[in-house]
């Protein structure tokens, strides 16, 4: 099992690490570089931010920033063999939110590039949200199912 936790956690801390970069890029070159944003996986954070703000401002998200550092954090610590998975669960199920929020307006407003993203702009940071959210959370419920303790049904 420690050893599905240190997998875990690697590919976290991984993944993390690059969104890091990315926000980096972001905030150094964010007028050649704009095109990053695609692969945001905390794209929705950056939307409900620009929505609370009424305000459009410059990705990334002032909370995506915390928020790596936070999954950053989980993913040291699991791969140092520490049993966070249900945190991770709890954590990325939670961030999900703001995405699917995210793809549900983009999707049902039909908007065009000309108004912010299309729905068909929304492949690349769809296939990225696979990647670095549903893939390891996927996995993390995978070893919660599997490694769940036996149930001591004896009446002894």
């Amino acid at each position: 099992m420690e050893r599905h936790f240190k997998i875990l956690g690697l590919y976290i801390a991984f993944i993390a690490i690059a969104h890091l970069c990315l926000y980096i890029a972001l905030n150094v070159l964010s007028v050649e570089l704009g095109w990053l944003t695609y692969f945001d996986t905390q794209i929705g954070l950056f939307f409900a931010e620009t929505v609370l703000k009424g305000a459009e401002g410059t990705p990334p998200a002032l909370a995506a920033w915390f928020v790596e550092i936070g999954l950053l954090a989980i993913g040291i610590l699991m791969f140092a063999g520490k049993d966070l998975v249900k945190v991770y669960v709890a954590v990325e199920g939670l961030l999900m939110v703001p995405y699917l929020l995210f793809f549900a307006l983009i999707m049902a407003g039909g908007m065009s590039a000309s108004h912010g993203f299309s729905p068909a702009e929304l492949s690349i940071p769809t296939v990225v949200v696979i990647a670095g959210c549903l893939l390891p959370l996927a996995y993390a419920i995978w070893i919660l199912r599997h490694f769940r303790p036996p149930t001591d049904l004896s009446i002894t």
